[in-house]
């Protein structure tokens, strides 16, 4: 899947590119995402930290605002603790989050070598949880789809006209990201919050075209 949504991303504005003419970007990207705890009434589902990796692909239609394609993966793992089921707190499953963003890109500078920026889009995210603890449950938890939000700021640093240095942190906001409902057939616990995600990464930006 992930190889199927690079493609994707890397095809999908090339032919932009060639009709507009215009400055067209690429950047891949590496850093940290941060995790997230999911309150409910006798204990919590918890995302830890992990890597993040990503890879943005941009055209500019007007003079600094560029409109984006963003695919982003966190791989981490989903703790527990509740009274009923793990008093303490337990790996519940591997998480692994796919998530893609369409939106826009905003330069604050006319500088061309240092480029702060702000921007944002709106997308998915595929929640797909794996390797559930069967200490805790004995079925799978179902993947899930939910609407997002990305919220951004960074800047990039040009070494050259051509490549650069991209840093940039990111908020990453799932609509009802819990979904998760574990139950052992007579009760059970179901979590629909709104959490942010906060992430810091870095990477390389490769400017193309006019």
């Amino acid at each position: 899947m992930k190889k199927s949504i690079l493609l994707i991303l890397f095809l999908a504005l090339v032919p932009m590119q060639a009709a507009f003419a215009q400055s067209f970007e690429i950047t891949p990207s590496y850093g940290t995402q941060f995790g997230a705890k999911l309150k409910y009434g006798y204990g919590y589902l918890q995302a830890e930290n992990s890597g993040q990796i990503g890879v943005t692909v941009g055209l500019e239609v007007r003079p600094n605002v560029v409109g984006e394609l963003s695919y982003y993966n966190h791989s981490t793992q989903l703790n527990i603790k509740d009274v009923d089921y793990s008093p303490n707190k337990s790996r519940l499953s591997d998480l692994n989050m796919d998530w893609i963003f369409i939106g826009a890109n905003h330069y604050l500078s006319d500088n061309e070598f240092v480029k702060p920026f702000f921007g944002g889009g709106l997308g998915v995210v595929f929640l797909n949880p794996k390797n559930e603890n069967r200490d805790i449950i004995d079925f799978d938890l179902h993947n899930s789809t939910r609407f997002s939000f990305l919220l951004k700021g960074g800047a990039n640093f040009m070494l050259t006209e051509v490549i650069g240095l991209n840093i940039q942190g990111n908020l990453f906001i799932p609509v009802q990201y819990g979904g998760f409902y574990i139950s052992n057939g007579g009760g059970g616990i179901a979590t629909q919050s709104t959490v942010v995600f906060a992430g810091l990464s870095a990477g390389l930006v490769f400017k193309l075209g006019a």
